[in-house]
């Protein structure tokens, strides 16, 4: 951009600090962690870890400096330890001023792998993270058997069903959640009550057989499981109405109206009127469409049909008489 790092300064400071100084940050970047010569290259779960902390205090007059820190694990505190902050006189020097000896014990129920300890300053917030490995005590989990069962088992399309789920395990009751899955996509999922739940899958927007993954995910004690259910989805019958007169004078023409519903969706497609040895063919528009017929003259029977819209709705039928009199 051209600017030079003087300018951008600047201007940083005209609008960070016109009025107030900006505050400082005495956290520390570099604190060194040393370990005795005879640690382990891996500790035992509720084992002692002991190490020294060095750099962690600047040495200019007024400069805030920690009094404790904090080893934690995952959040729990593990121990305050306080901090030197003595001047030293010769080399290293001032890079290794603020000191403290640390020694923490491990949970004894930690499971085999790597770990962080986080080191955190009381006052300067600094923070240094110190990775350890634990051969921990690995548990062994209960078997669990999955019983899945759709309800219903087949259903419209744009409708859906149900999965009632039981999880039985010999030496523990399973907790925690239960999934179903189409493919890669998570349907739903519940938790586990007394080792049931009753999950719904939402609508299915197509026809076709599902292959549902039930997968219980596992808890502290119970090993995960699986199973599948299959639900069979369908087209929609539609609800099929018509409004005609009953009955109407010789040579009038009377108006037959139709309107189709369905679940969630609108009915489209045509509507297929005959009567009389005529055939006429009507578009629906947002489900509904009517007719005018031709003069009648004698009781007149009107044949509707619903040809169905090849994806959702399949074929319908129904009709009505009119009387003349």
């Amino acid at each position: 951009t051209g600017r030079t790092d003087l300018q951008a300064q600047v201007d940083y400071f005209a609008e960070f600090a016109a009025e107030t100084p900006l505050p400082v940050d005495f956290s520390q970047r570099a604190v060194g962690v040393e370990f005795p010569a005879d640690a382990p290259a891996s500790y035992d779960a509720g084992a002692d870890v002991a190490f020294d902390l060095t750099s962690l205090s600047m040495t200019g007059p007024g400069d805030l400096a920690d009094a404790t820190v904090d080893v934690s694990l995952d959040g729990d505190s593990l121990g305050t330890f306080p901090v030197d902050t003595t001047l030293l006189a010769a080399l290293p020097g001032d890079d290794e001023v603020g000191t403290s000896a640390v020694t923490v014990t491990l949970p004894g129920d930690l499971a085999s792998g790597d770990y962080e300890l986080l080191v955190t300053g009381s006052d300067t917030g600094t923070e240094a993270i110190v990775p350890i490995s634990v051969e921990g005590i690995d548990v062994v989990l209960a078997d669990s058997t999955i019983v899945a069962t759709a309800v219903p088992a087949k259903v419209v399309v744009l409708t859906g069903t149900a999965v009632s789920v039981r999880v039985v395990s010999d030496d523990a009751t399973p907790t925690g959640t239960v999934e179903v899955r189409n493919g890669d996509e998570v349907l739903r999922s519940r938790t586990l009550t007394d080792g049931t739940a009753s999950i719904p899958t939402g609508r299915f927007s197509e026809t076709g057989i599902y292959t549902l993954d039930v997968l219980y995910l596992g808890d502290d004690a119970v090993a995960p499981s699986s199973t599948t259910v299959t639900v069979k989805v369908v087209k929609q019958t539609p609800n099929l109405k018509i409004s005609a007169p009953k009955k109407v004078k010789s040579g009038a023409r009377p108006t037959v109206k139709v309107a189709l519903k369905g679940l969630n969706a609108t009915v489209t497609g045509t509507v297929v009127f005959k009567y009389s040895g005529t055939k006429v063919t009507k578009v629906l528009t947002k489900g509904k469409t009517s007719l005018k017929l031709a003069k009648v003259f004698k009781k007149t029977k009107v044949n509707v049909v619903y040809k169905g819209d090849g994806e959702l709705f399949t074929r319908k039928t129904k009709s009505t008489t009119i009387r003349v009199g």
